[in-house]
């Protein structure tokens, strides 16, 4: 009896950590320099604010005794109010400094992709896994490609 004669294709697998690249790279470092500085100037009014709700906090905590129902009352909605508006404000940085990080670093990531692509197909890859995403815990180091991915990258971000 012959037995079934069947063709295997080798099996050519690629690991690649985009955020390894892009915390590395001279465009990534740039991306992330410039949101940090955004964040940092919203976060320090945030801090303030925040201060002054401590403080106010501590205000009726600590003196509602000596105060007047009325007094206490619009210490308390006083308090309200401005909690309701810190919450409001950082939950407006969240949602612009996550628009800006999109903004900044899709161009980066549609290249890392656009670059990983042609490098799969000049190198036949059967295909190629960012680690982070993947849930890679381990890799033996020759299908490892970052190095050669970030070179690339390099190359076609100028």
């Amino acid at each position: 009896a012959l037995a079934p004669n069947f063709a295997f294709a080798e099996t050519k697998i690629g690991i690649v950590n985009f955020e390894d690249i892009i915390n590395n790279s001279p465009a990534g470092k740039k991306a992330k320099a410039g949101l940090e500085k955004m964040a940092k100037s919203t976060k320090a009014a945030l801090e303030k604010d925040q201060a002054e709700l401590k403080k106010l906090q501590d205000e009726i905590q600590n003196k509602s005794m000596g105060l007047s129902e009325d007094a206490k009352r619009k210490k308390v909605e006083e308090f309200r109010t401005k909690y309701l508006d810190f919450q409001r404000k950082t939950q407006e940085f969240q949602r612009k400094l996550a628009e800006e990080e999109k903004k900044v670093l899709q161009p980066i990531f549609d290249t890392l992709l656009r670059v990983t692509q042609e490098y799969g197909k000049k190198h036949d890859f059967t295909i190629i896994l960012e680690q982070t995403n993947a849930g890679v815990a381990w890799a033996q180091d020759e299908t490892v490609i970052t190095d050669d991915i970030s070179k690339a990258f390099e190359k076609a971000w100028k």
